[in-house]
């Protein structure tokens, strides 16, 4: 598999991104490799870097997969 050198370190502040990233608790995630990420931790980041862009619709297939009960109970508050 074809590696890429890929950051996911949001460019700018936005306050709504700031959030969504706190209450998905990924700020520790930011730093690592992609590899390295758990099915969950992956789909997390996902869904924030789909967020982070301003869209008047998001059309987001399974956006809960992968994730605990927790996570997706953060999720539907952000």
């Amino acid at each position: 598999m074809q590696e890429f050198n890929v950051s996911y370190k949001p460019q700018g502040y936005d306050w709504k991104r700031e959030y969504a990233m706190r209450s998905l608790q990924i700020e520790a995630l930011l730093d690592q490799a992609v590899n390295k990420l758990s099915g969950g931790e992956r789909q997390r980041v996902f869904i924030i870097l789909c967020l982070g862009k301003p869209a008047d619709i998001y059309l987001i297939d399974e956006p809960s997969a992968h994730l605990d009960s927790s996570n997706i109970s953060h999720l539907h508050r952000s």
